[in-house]
């Protein structure tokens, strides 16, 4: 056993001469502190010392002042839970004497300015502390002689074994307690509140950790590490190797997102601040992760990997907690970046709703093509000025801001998604109620692309469904790439005026076979037509009809072992029927008068070619015939024109008297309500004499010519929603094939034009044609769950590569607020 040791406590000063006691009470404690690092202290008082060292160079190196009591320094290290209780166990001890020397942390714990613990006095000369112990029997002696400490069992088991990690200097409790005998030490990674009652002889702080489930397990010691939270009062274990590893990687792809094609990555788009918190949090999760798997469950991974990570990036060691806060945070949710909020402090006048709701009203008003300047303006006025505060107008720079905040950008306008008529009632409800119902029928028989059986069928399908989509496309001989890089002295090239010839194409597409032809290629079923009043005419329905007949050949001759579906969009020419067809959109209501004046259907007159026919002027010729007969609700024939021995023989019997020979007074019914049906009221189907014929069934049952020849080969026939292209992914296939074409030297000639149009449309690739029929699926989906144009593009975007859209879309666009 060593020597007793004492410690002199001189009496205090008063308090005219409190500051003069701190002083010197500061110089003492760093005489002790340079005792210490010289070596000159009994080994047995290196802990003591340590805690005293720390405890000035705190109040030294911040110029604190001491503001307690001398006579408290011993009280202060009674109160300390025993060396030995707050250790490992006895052979811990002896395996870290064959391990070496433990490394002492002297970083100064940092403590509450408003209650500083009381640090204890040290005399010049330093005599020999021999043991610290807990023994209740200490008392004082007078204030002005020396109190002497009796011998007690030494704080290490033997001279030679490695003294434990020091203790934490005390601060105050978070909660602003102000017991003198409860301590708030810091451990290794967070807080834990010790209170005096606990009998700390039977049972260390650490035996009282629970689990998640809040089971106790006396068993756990270091094999569990939990950092502890006092505000909660519960305490949370440090992320797992798993979770750490998964939030690196997230973390990675934030900082350093990939491109969609090629290498490289993109730019994150973070501002500067943001970005080094978030490469300090991935430097951190990466530090503990090494530190996991060469020392698995270790205590103090977590804590030690954040000092580390701060060292090295020489921040302030409190940085470390900021840190760990910020990774647990992204860890629970990756939603949680630390973001700069440096700056938001100031608003601008842009950022009040009412003044920015004002300007866009304003440039609105102006017109399509605005500008900043307008804004510039519009702030001269008087009273926008006495709003805004200011004597004169804002500067045009600050216009251009408010216009990016606004949600301005100067750019090309690129065309896009139809948005007149795209969510028009009568479109979305064909859209849901008809053509969506009819995809998904055949959707279930459609090839898909699987890794283990590559593009091909689902197993539970024994034939498949090949889907072809229709379109037509024009292409001009001066369509060429317009964005390029110039150098600044180059002059400019010479071009020619206008679009130049053109030449359209029509084809059909599909994601299994491509365009549509024969394994070999010498039969197709694309046309190559030249449009215009003196080449070759204009696209009709019967060369659209001549076209789908060689398309069914090629299916039958070479594709039979498959069904087959046709869609077409909107176009007139796509939905045109028979010429005698029966239709109530131009019948008179009452008889006609002459045959001169006879209602009738007009058609074009055709010549020996089978080529419609023209005037001098160009304009086609017609002629009149009469319409199809009707048909009554029970099948029978009627007749639209009075019959021969009639008055009347040959004429147009009218609306009126086709309703009455029906059943129906129509004496109080008026022609048509307005000047189209979009003024009938909705859902009536009787409000007007046209509106009732429309209605009837056998009018409704009249089909499109390209649907009645298609459906006699067993083909079925889809038609788009109107001003839905994003649904015909041939578009897609047109734009790639363009984007090649303009890349070609310039089609002087018209036989130029056509083997440049070609070529180009040959370097659409299959796996091309593959994804944007996924795009077009993608979309159809996003509409089966009720998203509207906007949100459907948004959703088919960042959903890229997938067939459907997930069903959380709906909070992902009220996140997104869209």
């Amino acid at each position: 056993m060593e020597a007793e040791y004492t410690i002199e406590v001189p009496k205090h000063a008063s308090n005219t001469s409190e500051n003069n006691s701190e002083s010197r009470m500061a110089d003492r404690l760093c005489d002790a502190s340079n005792h210490y690092e010289q070596g000159t202290l009994p080994k047995s008082c290196h802990q003591e010392a340590l805690s005293l060292s720390n405890t000035a160079e705190y109040f030294v190196g911040t110029q604190t002042n001491i503001p307690a009591p001398a006579e408290r320094v011993y009280t202060w290290i009674e109160e300390m839970p025993d060396l030995e209780d707050a250790s490992d166990s006895e052979d811990e001890d002896s395996d870290d004497e064959d391990k070496g020397s433990t490394h002492f942390d002297r970083t100064p714990q940092p403590l509450h300015p408003a209650t500083p613990p009381p640090p204890p006095w040290w005399d010049d000369e330093m005599p020999s502390l021999a043991d610290v112990s807990d023994g209740e029997d200490s008392d004082y002696e007078d204030e002005d002689k020396s109190y002497k400490k009796p011998p007690s069992k030494p704080a290490f088991p033997t001279p030679r074994a490695s003294p434990p990690p020091p203790f934490a200097a005390p601060v105050p409790h978070p909660t602003g307690s102000n017991d003198p005998d409860e301590l708030y030490t810091l451990d290794d990674d967070d807080y834990y509140v010790f209170d005096e009652s606990e009998d700390d002889e039977n049972h260390t702080p650490f035996q009282e950790i629970r689990d998640p489930e809040g089971h106790s397990d006396p068993d756990d010691g270091d094999e569990e590490e939990a950092t502890f939270t006092s505000r909660k009062g519960v305490f949370v274990f440090p992320p797992t190797l798993e979770e750490a590893e998964s939030a690196f990687k997230d973390i990675t792809r934030i900082l350093k997102p990939p491109r969609a094609k090629g290498q490289g990555y993109k730019d994150p788009g973070l501002d500067r601040v943001t970005t080094v918190r978030l490469e300090g949090i991935r430097m951190f999760l990466g530090t503990y992760v090494r530190f996991e798997k060469a020392n698995p469950g270790h205590r103090g991974n977590w804590t030690k990997a954040s000092e580390e990570t701060v060292a090295v990036r020489c921040e302030k060691k409190n940085h470390a907690v900021k840190l760990r806060e910020w990774a647990r945070a992204f860890i629970d949710d990756r939603e949680e970046i630390p973001e700069n909020k440096y700056g938001r402090g100031s608003k601008s006048a842009i950022d009040d709703e009412d003044f920015a709701q004002e300007i866009h009203l304003h440039l609105q008003g102006i017109g399509k093509y605005v500008k900043a300047e307008d804004i510039v303006r519009y702030c001269e006025k008087p009273h926008v000025l006495a709003r805004l505060k200011r004597t004169k107008t804002i500067s045009l720079a600050t216009a251009r801001r408010w216009m990016e905040k606004m949600g301005y950008r100067w750019k090309k306008n690129f065309r896009g998604q139809y948005v007149d008529g795209h969510e028009r009632k009568d479109v979305v409800e064909y859209r849901q109620n008809v053509f969506l119902p009819a995809m998904k029928a055949f959707e279930e028989r459609l090839r898909q692309w699987s890794e283990e059986h590559g593009w091909d069928l689902p197993p539970t399908m024994w034939r498949a469904i090949v889907i072809w989509f229709h379109d037509e496309s024009t292409f001009y001989a001066h369509d060429r790439r317009q964005s390029a890089w110039y150098h600044k002295n180059a002059t400019p090239t010479p071009y020619r005026k206008g679009e130049g010839l053109s030449l359209m194409v029509a084809d059909f597409v599909s994601a299994d076979h491509g365009w549509l032809r024969s394994p070999d290629g010498k039969e197709s079923a694309r046309v190559v037509f030249r449009a215009g009043v003196r080449r070759e005419g204009y696209f009709t329905c019967e060369d659209i009809l001549e076209q789908v007949r060689r398309a069914l050949f090629i299916l039958a001759d070479h594709f039979s072992n498959e069904d087959h579906v046709f869609v077409y969009d909107n176009a007139t020419t796509h939905l045109k029927r028979a010429d005698e067809a029966l239709s109530a959109t131009k019948m008179p209501k009452g008889p006609s008068k002459t045959l001169e004046t006879n209602f009738g259907v007009l058609v074009n007159v055709l010549g020996p070619d089978g080529k419609p026919r023209r005037d001098e002027d160009g304009k086609y010729l017609k002629k009149k015939i009469p319409m199809r007969n009707g048909k009554f609700a029970d099948g029978t024939v009627q007749e639209f024109y009075f019959p021969e021995g009639h008055p009347l023989a040959g004429l147009f019997k009218g609306m009126a008297l086709i309703l009455t020979e029906r059943g129906y007074d129509v004496s109080r019914k008026k022609v048509q309500c307005g000047k189209s049906f979009a003024n009938c009221p909705e859902g009536a189907t009787d409000c007007c004499c046209r509106r009732m014929l429309y209605s009837k069934p056998d009018f409704v049952a009249e089909e499109p010519l390209l649907r009645t020849l298609c459906e006699s080969h067993g083909v079925p026939v889809l038609f788009l929603p109107k001003f839905h292209c994003e649904l015909n992914f041939i578009e897609q296939c047109w734009g790639y094939a363009k984007r090649r074409y303009r890349l070609l030297p310039e089609s002087s000639k018209e036989e130029d034009l056509e083997r440049n149009v070609l070529a180009s449309l040959e370097e659409v690739p299959l796996i091309s044609m593959r994804r944007f029929a996924t795009r077009s699926l993608r979309f159809m989906d996003a509409y089966r769950k009720n998203l509207n144009g906007a949100q459907a593009a948004w959703a088919a975007k960042k959903y890229r590569g997938h067939r459907t859209i997930p069903d959380r879309i709906l909070v992902e666009l009220e996140k997104a607020n869209i």
